[in-house]
């Protein structure tokens, strides 16, 4: 996904940064299910099954903060 938005290899320091934010958003949103299912379904619709729900919230996170960075998007 990283690749796929910022057409090019995430390094070292971006790849640790996103997994620490991923566990962290994950033991969050597994304290608290419903936030996670409102997180990870809202405004996208239920989640497939098999599907953690605490997994696919933290997910949502981390591709947040990646579609947010300044390097995603096209300044003029």
């Amino acid at each position: 996904m990283f690749r796929a938005c910022l057409v090019r290899a995430p390094s070292e320091a971006e790849v640790e940064r996103l997994v620490t934010l991923y566990e962290a958003a994950e033991a969050k949103f597994a304290k608290d299910t419903a936030k996670a299912t409102q997180f990870a379904t809202n405004p996208l619709g239920p989640l497939p099954k098999g599907v953690a729900v605490a997994d696919a919230a933290a997910w949502t996170v981390v591709v947040n903060v990646i579609m947010n960075l300044d390097e995603m998007l096209m300044k003029r």
